[in-house]
């Protein structure tokens, strides 16, 4: 809860972020579109940080194996970014 509420918390937003990236740097850089495909990771995870904020706020209105099926589909609605041409 401290982590994902407290109010500047870019620190900790920009270290998970790039834990993601590393995780997946290798799939990242032989994708086509490299760039395209940083940046759709990068918005996914600020997506997860700020859809669990809102879910902690909200007192956990959701169990959380129904928070996290809308977090994946989510999540998957926004990784069909990648087929968009960056020009």
């Amino acid at each position: 809860r401290i982590l994902i509420l407290q109010s500047d918390n870019r620190a900790f937003n920009r270290r998970l972020i790039e834990t993601v990236l590393e995780k997946y740097r290798t799939e990242v850089e032989t994708l086509n579109n490299p760039l395209l495909a940083k940046y759709e990771y990068v918005f996914i995870t600020s997506g997860v940080i700020g859809l669990l904020g809102s879910w902690i706020e909200d007192n956990f209105p959701i169990n959380a194996k129904k928070f996290s099926q809308i977090v994946l589909q989510m999540a998957l609605m926004a990784a069909e970014i990648e087929n968009i041409e960056m020009k």
